[in-house]
Order: structure tokens, then C-alpha cells, then sequence
């Protein structure tokens, strides 16, 4: 068939208006994908940035109450209590950390207990938790998604936060460690009460970290010198009072050998560890110079950057005060009064100051101080130096009260009334000292 010129052309106009239908509706399918990818784009992004500002909710929120789980263990307040304040943080209707683009916020909290150098402490439950895992969840609406049958999206966030065991800053601390006569006597954990101790010092000294760490050790009643820290102390405490030498109560200065990584086991080569091995008990009972001793060290070797503490144990009351100090002095008189001017001192200097008392009466057991005269339990209370104090401190205080004014508040008090194990007081001291911290929400402890 042969086409004539003019139906040719005819010919070619129709086809273009059909190319040009084509087209449009070409355009039109690409329009909507290309909507649809913008959509894709722009909601993305802002389900990013709303996951972003949940998940910083959820931290802060996590962080909170975790800084309060100690007072939760020690019934300052309730769990639910600490909740609630926590909550204050959340990205929910009304609270610190609310959002426009976040809707129908809702938080809830999980109690968690971590393992603290491989074992979850005895304390430790759902009622009282070392840990807190917080999750968040919101509602997010779109802006271009609705175009594609997307009208909102759900994020979800999850934080969780340890009590303590995260080394936010480093710790200078020093062990205040009594060795006293009574120290002796046996431990329900296996051996002597001295030896429970030292494998408390032990369980503390696995949870510090050597390249932030520094620990150090002072011993009541002191060693006669250098030479003698492994000796028995004299059963008189004349030796107590010299002056030239000084009786030695520093027993180690802060070290760092103790370990040699964060992860490693316990140097036992170290001073540290062979000297609170070695010591053996005797003596009397003096809380206030020991503490002098110890601030003393920590002042000296002051970081700014670093926490100072003083862990202070003892299993008896202060009976003695030493001579050079006058028999006026207050360390003589007063000597757990002292003790706990000593602390204040300490405490207004920054240090935290730990105490524990060990396997003693304390509750119901009076200090001992020096009087010029009268007497108690047919002894006189008038008595030369190197003779323990038989009358009681005027006026009165216990051991007990004592150690809980000297300690820096009453989550730093601890009370082991059996001449049990003292790993978990020592595991839990240490991981206070790391403060708290966010962990990885698989995270299950040390």
C-alpha cells in the first residue's frame, strides 16, 4: 500500500499525540515514586532525630536512677520513689526532656542485678537492684509518608545504668586497717578475723583499675617501725608512744602495683599485697590518728582530678590515744570524739570517708578515754602511757555511733556484725567509688 504525501503527515501528527500521552502518563507514575522516595528521605531522617532525643531521655532517665540506687539499697527510699523522680528526665508529656515530634511517650523501668567481680552481691534484687535498665517508647508522625498510606512510625529506645563500678574519675584511696589483738580471733568464713580481711582488701583491690587507681594502707595500732610492719606488735603499748623513732602507721603509700592491668589478677609481689598479708595482730585501738595519717597521705598527693578516700575498719572501740600528744589532748581524753573530728576534717578537705565495723557489739560498747581521776570495774582511770584506757570516754559515745558520724553519709556506713566474709562490703566499696555509669544493655557485670 502506498501512503499519498498528505496522509503521511497526518500519519506522524496523530502518532506524536500519542507519544505525548504516553509521556504524561509516564510523568504521572514518576511522580508518585518520586514522592514516595522524598517521603522516604525527609521521615527517615526525622525518625532518626526522634530516636536520637528518646534515646537521650532514656539515658538521663537511666543515669537518675542509678544515682539513687544506694540510697534504695539502704531503704532511704523506695525503688519506686527513685523512679519517679528519674522519670522528671523522660521525653514524656510535660517532663525535662519532652519533644514536639514525640507522642504518647511511655517509660518503663527494669529492675537488673550485675555481677561485681563474679558475683552478684547478696543484697542485690528486684526490690533492691545495682542496676536499671529504662526503655522509652514513642509515636512519630509523618509528613510526606502520608501520601503513601504511612501516617506514623514507633521508636524505641533503651538505656541501661550501673550503681557504681564505672571509673568515671580516678580514686586515691587509703585502707585503714585494724590490727589490733582482738583481730586474732576467729572468722566464721574460715581462719582468723584478720585473715578475713585480707581477703576483703583482696576482693577490693580486683575492682580497682591500676592505671586510675592508687591505694595505699595504714594499720592500727602501728608497727614499731619499718622493719617490724611483719611483727607482732608488744602486748605494752609503751612503744606506742615514742618519739624518736615515731611509731610507723603508714603502712604503704598510694601504689599502683597491685595490678597491672584493669583485667589482671592481683599482683602478690606488690608492697601492697605482701605487706597487708604479713601484718599480724596486736596492740590497742586508735581511730584518730590513723585517720590523720591517711589525709595525710591524700593531701600530699592531691589530684584535683581524682577522688580522695579514706576506707576506715574496725571490729572495736577506741581505746587509746597516744602519749606525745599530751595527757589533756583529746586523742587521749575523747579518743572516738577525735576519731570523728578527725573525719570532719577529712570530709570538709573533699575525701569520702568509708567505715565498717566488724564483728563487735558496737551498738552497746562504749570508747575508752583517759581521766586524771576516778575509776570503773575497780580499775583506775587514771593510768601512764602504754596502759589501755579501762573507763569509759566522758562523755559517753559508742563505737558504733562513732563510726557513723566519721563515715561521709550513711551509704558509706556498713555493719558486718558476724566475724563473717567481708568480700562483699569490700566489692561493694569499690564499685561505689566508680560512681555511676551506662553500660551496654547486654552488659552483666565484672
Amino acid at each position: 500500500m502506498i501512503i499519498e504525501p498528505g496522509c503521511r503527515t497526518a500519519f506522524r501528527r496523530r502518532f506524536r499525540r500519542d507519544q505525548r500521552g504516553q509521556v504524561v502518563a509516564l510523568f504521572a507514575i514518576s511522580l508518585v515514586g518520586m514522592i514516595a522516595m522524598a517521603a522516604f528521605v525527609i521521615d527517615v531522617s526525622r525518625m532518626f532525630l526522634a530516636h536520637r532525643q528518646l534515646q537521650a531521655a532514656a539515658d538521663a532517665v537511666a543515669t537518675a536512677t542509678a544515682d539513687q540506687l544506694q540510697a534504695v539499697r539502704t531503704g532511704t527510699i523506695t525503688l519506686g520513689a527513685a523512679e519517679s523522680n528519674a522519670r522528671t528526665y523522660s521525653a514524656e508529656a510535660g517532663q525535662k526532656n519532652a519533644s514536639g515530634s514525640l507522642a504518647g511517650v511511655t517509660t518503663t523501668f527494669t529492675p537488673k542485678c550485675l555481677t561485681v567481680n563474679g558475683s552478684v552481691p547478696a543484697w542485690c534484687s528486684n526490690s533492691t537492684p545495682n542496676a536499671v535498665v529504662v526503655t522509652q517508647q514513642a509515636t512519630v508522625s509523618t509528613v510526606f509518608a502520608k501520601v503513601v498510606g504511612i501516617n506514623s512510625f514507633t521508636a524505641t529506645a533503651k538505656a541501661t545504668a550501673s550503681m557504681g563500678g564505672g571509673k568515671p574519675i580516678p580514686a586515691h584511696v587509703m585502707i585503714v586497717l585494724d590490727r589490733t589483738g582482738s583481730m586474732n580471733s576467729g572468722c566464721s568464713a574460715g581462719g582468723t578475723k584478720i585473715e578475713c580481711a585480707q581477703a576483703g582488701i583482696d576482693a577490693f583491690l580486683t575492682g580497682m583499675d591500676p592505671s586510675v587507681d592508687e591505694v595505699g594502707l595504714v594499720i592500727f595500732s602501728p608497727a614499731q617501725n619499718s622493719s617490724k610492719l611483719c611483727s607482732t606488735p608488744p602486748n605494752n603499748n609503751g612503744w606506742f608512744d615514742q618519739t624518736n623513732p615515731a611509731p610507723l602507721w603508714v603502712a604503704v603509700g598510694l601504689s599502683t602495683d597491685y595490678k597491672t592491668s584493669a583485667t589482671s589478677p592481683l599482683n602478690t609481689s606488690s608492697n601492697l599485697y605482701q605487706t597487708y598479708h604479713c601484718i599480724k595482730a596486736g596492740g590497742s585501738t586508735a581511730y584518730a590518728t590513723a585517720i590523720d595519717q591517711a589525709q595525710s597521705v591524700l593531701t600530699a598527693n592531691h589530684d584535683p582530678k581524682a577522688q580522695d578516700a579514706i576506707v576506715f575498719f574496725t571490729d572495736g572501740e577506741a581505746n587509746y590515744g597516744e602519749w606525745p600528744k599530751g595527757n589533756g589532748s583529746t586523742y587521749r581524753t575523747q579518743p572516738c570524739h577525735q576519731a570523728i573530728s578527725s573525719a570532719s576534717a577529712a570530709k570538709a578537705a573533699g575525701t569520702w570517708v568509708y567505715t565498717i565495723e566488724y564483728d563487735s557489739n558496737a551498738a552497746n560498747t562504749n570508747c575508752e578515754g583517759y581521766k586524771s581521776s576516778g575509776s570503773q570495774n575497780g580499775g583506775s582511770c587514771n593510768t601512764g602511757k602504754g596502759i589501755q584506757f579501762p573507763c569509759d570516754e566522758v562523755p559517753t559515745i559508742t563505737a558504733r555511733s562513732t563510726l557513723q558520724q566519721m563515715a561521709t553519709d550513711p551509704t558509706k556506713f556498713y555493719s558486718e556484725p558476724t566475724p563473717g566474709s567481708l568480700t562483699t562490703i569490700f566489692q561493694d566499696i569499690a564499685a561505689d567509688l566508680g560512681g555511676t555509669m551506662l553500660v551496654d544493655d547486654n552488659y552483666a557485670g565484672t
